[in-house]
């Protein structure tokens, strides 16, 4: 754990406006860590948009004072320090109001439920479901989640209510807390009016369990691409049994490629119905922030000629996203391509591993090379840069160890850059080696290197995979087929239960 400063900890314990016995119960996975819930806070606890208590509300807090929220400082801390003196005013956490849907059209409710709402690819995924079902017309989206985030504000914007409950899978360690978070989310379900829970990523197997004594049918969508065998190992092990079980209670489950698909089936197959529904994208949720935009007046404002190669990469920075090989595939780049090069990475945060990332791009920079680093989307305004950065870019570069059917490929498709990936999972569902984009094994830094020192070298390869790659993305899934798929899908569900009720 990082260090915490010991006049911070004194300074929110005698603020009177942290609860360490309500923060340890909240957040349960503090408890298992064992370290003093304060200091958690000031660490760590703060920036996961955590509350310390019931009577100061973070994020209505940042709402109310943006400048603190730009400044990226914890709010409670500031709000000792400085807020209380400036008269700043702070809100305690709003009691949540049974779901009161606004469906003039008396549409079936279809309960959307995300493990978060963050702007990562599997919550950005569901959304753009549930906004696509709003928009035929057939079905009325709703949205839960454990905890609010960014894509709140993209489901209020078009009409979709979102709704926070808290009951997230750590609310389930404790056995003899499960039966009254199951209950309590089963009612979320039930007063809501839903039809049909939509269940986003295997984290949200109690939802599964929600939905099941709600007495409405689910599905349930997994994006995830680990071991079957052993994704659940980090639960106790009752919780893990618990967690398998959940797939007998579903009505189908949904897998976005069929590479994730085949992995599971032997545990599924005689289980419950499953099939693949390839992801489709909502391109214009990105184009719409650059059309009409110059490209190669783009690049002139960022610093980038016209004989200049962009390369980026787009994605949470971890491990798991490997950026690490990309950059130690330009450690080793001759200096007349370093010199034409300009790397850009969006998805930058405050784990060890983006930081220790962070490092290495500076020394870099102080080696000649051009970089530009962009922090994780925190709002769906600050996605106009990633979309800037597709326009610009000439190479996307894709390092990921562990995908099921990357929504960012298929943004690099869309704007027709030549892409180098791992062939992980879906990915070989959506490309073609060589003939749509160049693949290389995880960890072989050599062949990444010659596939970034080919294409930095050569316009001509260059724009022959940028066009293959936007040419195959035609032969994909699309948007509405996707939404189509997904449509007929509750209507079948649905006639089967009302059928067997």
């Amino acid at each position: 754990m990082t260090s915490v400063n010991n006049k911070d900890v004194e300074l929110i314990h005698a603020s009177g406006l942290f609860d360490a016995d309500w923060y340890l119960k909240e957040y349960p996975d503090v408890k298992a860590l064992g370290i003093d819930p304060i200091k958690h806070y000031l660490w760590l606890g703060w920036r996961l948009k955590r509350n310390p208590s019931q009577k100061f509300d973070a994020i209505t807090y940042f709402k109310i004072h943006s400048d603190v929220a730009a400044a990226g400082i914890n709010p409670l801390l500031h709000y000792v320090k400085w807020g209380r003196r400036e008269n700043r005013a702070f809100a305690p956490i709003p009691e949540k109001a049974t779901a009161r849907i606004a469906n003039p059209s008396n549409a079936r409710i279809i309960i959307y439920e995300s493990h978060n709402l963050k702007l990562q690819g599997a919550p950005n995924s569901l959304f753009e479901i549930a906004y696509g079902i709003k928009k035929r017309g057939k079905f009325h989206p709703i949205s839960m989640a454990p905890q609010m985030g960014p894509l709140a504000e993209a489901y209020r914007h078009n009409n979709i209510e979102c709704l926070e409950h808290k009951i997230s899978q750590f609310r389930l360690t404790s056995p003899a807390e499960r039966d009254k978070w199951i209950s309590n989310l089963a009612n979320h379900y039930k007063n809501s009016g839903g039809t049909l829970a939509h269940v986003n990523t295997l984290q949200n197997f109690h939802c599964i369990l929600a939905a099941h004594k709600a007495g409405i049918p689910s599905i349930w969508n997994i994006r995830e691409s680990e071991d079957p065998e052993t994704y659940y190992d980090y639960l106790p092990r009752d919780l893990r049994q618990i967690a398998y079980s959940c797939f007998s209670k579903a009505s189908a489950v949904v897998f976005v490629a069929e590479a994730t698909r085949s992995k599971w089936r032997s545990r599924l197959d005689n289980v419950v119905e499953n099939l693949t529904v390839l992801n489709g994208i909502d391109i214009t949720r990105l184009m719409r922030f650059v059309y009409g935009t110059n490209r190669p007046s783009l690049r002139a404002s960022l610093g980038i000629s016209e004989d200049d190669v962009l390369l980026l990469s787009v994605g949470t920075v971890s491990p798991r996203k490997g950026q690490q090989d990309l950059i130690d595939s330009l450690k080793h780049i001759d200096e007349t391509t370093k010199q034409r090069t300009v790397l850009a990475i969006a998805g930058m945060n405050e784990s060890q591993y983006s930081r220790n990332i962070r490092e290495q791009l500076d020394d870099l920079s102080k080696q000649g090379l051009r970089v530009i680093s962009v922090q994780e989307s925190a709002s769906e305004a600050e996605r106009r840069k990633i979309a800037e950065l597709y326009l610009a870019a000439d190479v996307f570069v894709m390092n990921s160890r562990i995908e099921s059917y990357p929504r960012v490929i298929l943004e690099a498709m869309e704007f027709g850059l030549a892409i180098i990936s791992t062939p992980c999972f879906g990915v070989k569902e959506q490309l073609v080696d060589k003939e749509s984009g160049l693949f290389y094994d995880e960890g072989d830094i050599e062949k990444l290197h010659d596939h970034l020192r080919l294409l930095c070298n050569k316009p001509e390869e260059r724009r022959r995979l940028g066009l293959a790659a936007r040419k195959r993305l035609s032969s994909l899934n699309s948007y509405d087929q996707m939404l189509e798929a997904y449509e007929a899908l509750y209507e079948r569900i649905l006639a089967a239960h009302q059928a067997n009720s």
